[in-house]
């Protein structure tokens, strides 16, 4: 069998168009995966953000009657709190209002570490029996989203 004139060329276009085809197929996985790893970055930080919260009201819960006096209350864009006793080395000897600026400060350098550009409020209500808590955490996801997350949490701290 011989190729006709009009044929020649046509098997070479077939291999360019296939080429195409696949280019365009491998950059929109490629598009999937950057976003499925924005995705994942983002449901780290929200995990983070509600392990801090639950952490900040279990330190509140052992330390309840300075929670409901608003030891613990602070807004956001306030400065993180800082401290310098420590009330977990051994024979620390530390008063409820010791324990309350540690707690908060060594909560909010794990907020600081964990989260980035992260800022924290917290907002203690004790007029109600159980008192109402609310964690407020906010942080840049710039990977996911162009504005800063913000996210409240909210618990109750029951009397003792």
């Amino acid at each position: 069998m011989k190729a006709s004139r009009n044929n020649r060329g046509f098997t070479l276009l077939e291999v360019l168009v296939a080429v195409v085809v696949l280019s365009i197929g491998l950059l929109g996985a490629a598009a999937l995966n950057a976003t499925s790893i924005r995705s994942n970055h983002g449901s780290l930080l929200h995990s983070q953000a509600s392990l801090l919260a639950t952490e900040i009201v279990e330190r509140m819960r052992l330390n309840a009657a300075q929670a409901r006096a608003g030891a613990y209350d602070f807004a956001l864009n306030d400065p993180l709190p800082t401290t310098a006793s420590n009330c977990e080395a051994v024979g620390a000897n530390c008063d409820p209002n010791q324990l309350a600026d540690f707690d908060r400060a060594r909560w909010a350098a794990r907020t600081s570490a964990l989260l980035p550009s992260g800022d924290a409020a917290i907002a203690t209500d004790a007029t109600v029996d159980p008192a109402r808590v609310v964690v407020t955490l906010q942080w840049d996801d710039s990977r996911g989203q162009s504005a800063p997350v913000t996210q409240d949490f909210f618990f109750n701290l029951p009397s003792l």
